[in-house]
């Protein structure tokens, strides 16, 4: 999952670093958020990818950063403080869907 580069810099840092591949608008991130219970990681997750045309950054770094470069900052603070405080303790939700479906991993 993603939340080790949202952790360290935002939303901000995900959207001006890297495109992260097999994973184009990050449905599969969202999916294993929602997988593990993980709901205010959703919900800032989908609100910080509305800040792009129909929720979709561009695959073209300067244009993903010239698009995320004119949001308001306090929305963008806000976004991350969402999902920074659900995300720092991801561990636990991971590990109780891991025990959850053991049959799947093995």
């Amino acid at each position: 999952m993603l939340s080790g580069i949202i952790d360290n810099g935002g939303f901000g840092y995900l959207f001006n670093g890297s495109w992260i591949p097999g994973d184009l608008h990050y449905a599969k991130t969202i999916a294993g958020f929602r997988a593990i219970r993980t709901l205010q990681c959703v919900r800032a997750f989908e609100e910080a990818l509305a800040i792009f045309p129909n929720s979709n950054p561009p695959f073209l770094l300067e244009k993903r950063i010239a698009i995320f470069d004119q949001v308001d900052k306090k929305l963008i603070n806000s976004i991350n403080e969402r999902f920074f405080a659900e995300s720092r303790e991801v561990q636990a939700p991971l590990a109780r869907f891991i025990r959850e479906n053991r049959e799947k991993f093995e």
